[in-house]
């Protein structure tokens, strides 16, 4: 085979070597951590490994929520539900109240919680749905 070729050949390799390198990239922006992918704009929370907990919501400040010993970040795509099934935003939570919250467990050693689903359980009693003022550290 002529030069032509050889370079003709090379060519379509080094194409078809790129188009796996960018198809790779795509995977691996899937595995990245929620802060890292949400920060970009492409977070599927279908995706984020979570876990989940049954407690007892004490408060809420305007971007988490606490719990006796935790406290959860909320996003703009944290879902709350009730009981009856039916999304309430997080203005319509009324606290204290029980809660399963599912999580993304912390990567960090500063050990944040992100809260992605709240499912409310059970109102309690003299539940308001006013924010408190943030905890002094």
């Amino acid at each position: 085979m002529k030069a032509k070729h050889y370079r003709n050949i090379s060519v379509v390799l080094i194409a078809i070597m790129a188009l796996f390198w960018t198809a790779s990239a795509v995977v691996a922006d899937d595995r990245m951590p929620e802060s890292a992918a949400e920060s970009r704009g492409n977070l599927d929370t279908d995706r984020i490994a979570t876990e989940k907990v049954r407690l007892t919501i004490q408060a809420k400040e305007h971007d988490k929520i606490r719990t006796q010993n935790w406290d959860f970040a909320i996003t703009d795509r944290t879902e709350f539900v009730t009981k009856k099934g039916l999304v309430v935003s997080f203005n319509d939570l009324k606290v204290p109240c029980r809660a399963v919250i599912h999580y993304e467990p912390s990567t960090t050693a500063r050990g944040g919680r992100t809260a992605w689903r709240v499912s409310i359980q059970k109102v309690l009693k003299d539940a308001t749905d006013a924010f408190s003022d943030p905890e002094p550290y």
